[in-house]
């Protein structure tokens, strides 16, 4: 979750979320976690970008066959996830 604006109302939504986990029973232990889930997100948010790697094969030409069936399968098991196919 990313947050925009001021420092003030970053504030303000973090108190609020706090006031919002007073009021429900203690019985309710979803809306707590989900809170501090949002809460967590603001103070130190996650980083997804990953960036761009290289990877370098080495293979034995006894392996080419294998290979390119792991690639094919591999590629194939890819685009079906693409089209919604499980």
């Amino acid at each position: 979750m990313n947050v925009s604006g001021t420092e003030e109302e970053t504030r303000e939504f973090m108190k609020i979320c706090i006031e919002t986990v007073q009021r429900f029973s203690p019985q309710d232990v979803r809306t707590p976690v989900f809170v501090f889930e949002r809460l967590c997100s603001i103070i130190h948010p996650e980083e997804n970008d990953i960036g761009e790697f290289f990877l370098t094969l080495e293979k034995d030409p006894q392996q080419e066959d294998f290979l390119q069936v792991l690639c094919f399968y591999f590629l194939s098991t890819k685009q079906a996830a693409l089209n919604g196919v499980k």
